[in-house]
């Protein structure tokens, strides 16, 4: 059963965990991470690009994705969402000007779509992060979708969603949109979270305009 969110609530009856808070004391040191820089002039043009770029990661091999200002437009990509990979944060320069957008469509809703999910690499996450960006939906499930088995999101994984802005400019008049993910006792359009035992998401100072929904 689904359950909508609100700060200091835990889903943790089942071994799993959403904690809503401003700090989460239990995270890894990311001193002396490899640092990819995102954006016009810099090494990589595109977040998929930088992600890409990182084939050795893990607890002894951090990435940090440092995202300039600018609009990230995914919209008229083959891409669904963008990813997640193990131990690589992917961090903003300024919340407001770090913009990522998924437009796949004005008129029809289809959930497959997302502006992030971790299912798109198949990569083992024990600890991944979000920080400081604006992320835009339009014609898909959300902004953020973290819904997956253990080969992405492992047991005892933690994946934090830190200081994010997520907008999402679908309607009910959309064409396949289900009513109930667009009333504001219900989850969609923002961040959708389904946990199996033993993942954690932490999420700290987001901001929705849909809402926060997780389930078990």
């Amino acid at each position: 059963m689904g359950q909508l969110y609100r700060k200091g609530q835990n889903l943790s009856s089942a071994g799993e965990t959403i904690i809503l808070q401003k700090e989460y004391k239990d995270e890894p040191s990311f001193d002396g991470a490899h640092v990819h820089t995102v954006g016009e002039g810099e090494e990589h043009t595109t977040i998929q690009d930088a992600l890409n770029d990182i084939n050795i990661n893990g607890l002894n091999h951090k990435h940090i994705i440092d995202v300039k200002e600018g609009v990230y437009d995914i919209s008229n990509t083959d891409l669904p969402f963008l990813g997640m990979k193990n131990y690589v944060k992917i961090v903003g320069r300024n919340k407001t000007k770090c913009i990522i957008k998924n437009i796949k469509s004005t008129t029809v809703y289809n959930a497959y779509y997302n502006v992030f999910d971790p299912s798109y690499y198949s990569d083992g996450i024990e600890f991944a992060m979000l920080s400081n960006l604006t992320l835009i939906n339009q014609g898909g499930k959300g902004c953020v979708h973290i819904d997956t088995d253990y080969s992405v999101f492992k047991k005892g994984g933690k994946i934090i969603l830190d200081n994010l802005i997520c907008i999402d400019l679908t309607t009910p008049s959309q064409e396949g949109c289900p009513a109930s993910l667009r009333t504001d006792d219900f989850g969609g359009g923002g961040i959708n979270i389904g946990l199996r035992r033993g993942q954690t998401v932490v999420v700290r100072n987001c901001w929705a305009n849909g809402s926060i929904y997780a389930h078990n």
